[in-house]
């Protein structure tokens, strides 16, 4: 009786090669290949035959999730790649869904693109002031990224990382202030300034620029 209760329950429902469902609301075509292409998916153990899968008034398999979100699983499911528009705002929702769809390869995916693309919105440069004790000489160093500092000085003989500039005491305040408006000048805006423990004259700088 066992051997036969578990044989019906292998053959609940047969699907067809071409699958039209409907995810609340919206309705895709796709493969059966697609749907369970990770069988240990909620689809693909749903779409294993193992189980009743509902279907609406017009005879599409229906899922009552967020409709438009499916669209990137489904491309997910067909191509293990994951390609979102560049102003794609919604990771916390697609997140959702694919713990819903336990999906855990797309999930690594999203966590790896929204990194990526926050490290890309958001650049940093860090600024420090350091003066000798005899106040002659002042360094200032500039903290970036190349691409950054090859952004914003390109005129300069020669472009390290850190990017390191040597004043006078007469040069040090004025040139500090030209560096720092040369950088706001591209897109960046000062985000925090750390004052020096002794005199209180503001030594580091961290400016960003967002995208």
């Amino acid at each position: 009786m066992q051997v036969g209760s578990f044989r019906r329950m292998e053959k609940v429902q047969d699907f067809p090669s071409i699958i039209d469902i409907n995810v609340g609301g919206n309705v895709y075509t796709t493969s059966l290949a697609s749907l369970t292409r990770f069988p240990d998916s909620m689809l693909g153990v749903m779409f294993s035959g193992r189980r009743s899968v509902a279907k609406d008034s017009r005879g599409n398999f229906f899922i009552d999730r967020d409709g438009p979100m499916f669209r990137y699983v489904l491309n997910f499911l067909r191509s293990s790649k994951l390609n979102l528009p560049e102003n794609f705002q919604e990771f916390d929702q697609l997140t959702e869904e694919a713990d819903f769809y336990q999906i855990p390869r797309l999930i690594d995916a999203l966590k790896h693109i929204k990194l990526k693309r926050n490290m890309m919105r958001n650049q940093v440069i860090r600024l420090t002031l350091d003066r000798d004790k005899h106040g002659l000489e002042t360094l200032l160093t500039v903290f970036a990224e190349k691409h950054i500092l090859l952004e914003i000085f390109q005129g300069h003989e020669c472009i390290c990382n850190p990017l390191v500039f040597s004043f006078d005491k007469e040069q040090a305040d004025s040139s500090t202030r030209a560096i720092l408006q040369e950088i706001i000048n591209y897109g960046f805006e000062v985000l925090t300034s750390l004052s020096h423990p002794e005199d209180k004259s503001i030594n580091e700088w961290f400016l960003i620029r967002r995208r």
